[in-house]
C-alpha cells in the first residue's frame, strides 16, 4: 500500500513538462484513519489536519430534514452503523454506550472522534512535521503561517491573492464558483 501512494502522489504531482512540481494534497477526512500509511510513504513531508468546532462539523453531517442529508436520508458518517470501523466501536466501549441503540448523532459523533483522535495522535509522533490547525482564521493563518513556516514555502503577493481567491469559494458547492459564506455561528444556533 505505501509504495501505490507513492507512485499516486508521483504521478499526481508532475508538472506539465513532466517536472516534478511543489505540491499540496488535500484528504477527505477519513484519510484520517490511514495517516500511518502516508505518513510511511513521506516520512519527512510536513503537514496539517485542520479542525473545526465539533458542533460545526455535525451539523454540516446532520443538515437537512430528519437530520440526514439534504434528501433527509442518512447522513454520510453514520451509513456505517452496522458495519462500523474498529476505532468507532472502541469509542462506544470505552463511553460504555450501546452501539445498536445509537441515533445517527451519537454514531456521527463517535465517527468524528475517530478522525481527530488518529489526527492528534499521529501530530504528537511527527516530531514537529504535523499540526493541528483551527479552521477558524484559515486563509490568513495559511499565508502567514502555515505555507511560509511549516511548508517552509515564501508567500509572495501572487500566491496571497490567490489563496484569497480560493479561499473565498464554496470548495463543496454543487455549482463551481459559489461564494463562500462564513456559516459557523448559524450552525451554533441551528444545533
Amino acid at each position: 500500500k505505501v509504495n501505490t501512494i507513492r507512485d499516486v502522489i508521483y504521478l499526481m504531482s508532475r508538472g506539465p513538462g513532466g517536472e516534478a512540481a511543489k505540491t499540496f494534497f488535500k484528504f477527505q477526512s477519513i484519510m484520517s484513519l490511514s495517516m500511518d500509511l502516508i505518513l510511511k510513504a513521506f516520512p519527512q513531508v510536513p503537514w496539517i489536519f485542520v479542525y473545526r468546532e465539533p458542533v460545526q462539523v455535525m451539523m454540516s453531517h446532520l443538515k437537512g430534514a430528519g437530520g440526514g442529508t439534504r434528501g433527509g436520508g442518512t447522513p454520510n458518517c453514520a451509513k456505517a452503523k452496522s458495519n462500523p470501523n474498529p476505532e468507532v466501536v472502541e469509542i462506544f466501549k470505552r463511553h460504555r454506550q450501546n452501539m445498536k441503540r445509537a441515533t445517527n448523532e451519537m454514531f456521527c459523533a463517535a465517527h468524528l472522534s475517530t478522525l481527530c483522535e488518529s489526527a492528534v495522535k499521529n501530530a504528537k509522533q511527527s516530531g514537529g512535521l504535523g499540526r493541528l490547525v483551527n479552521y477558524e482564521g484559515l486563509v490568513e493563518s495559511l499565508k502567514t503561517d502555515i505555507i511560509p513556516s511549516h511548508f517552509n514555502v515564501p508567500v509572495a503577493s501572487k500566491g496571497a491573492k490567490r489563496i484569497d481567491e480560493v479561499g473565498g469559494v464554496y470548495s463543496k458547492a454543487r455549482k463551481p464558483g459559489t461564494e463562500w459564506v462564513e456559516d459557523s455561528k448559524k450552525k451554533e444556533e441551528q444545533a
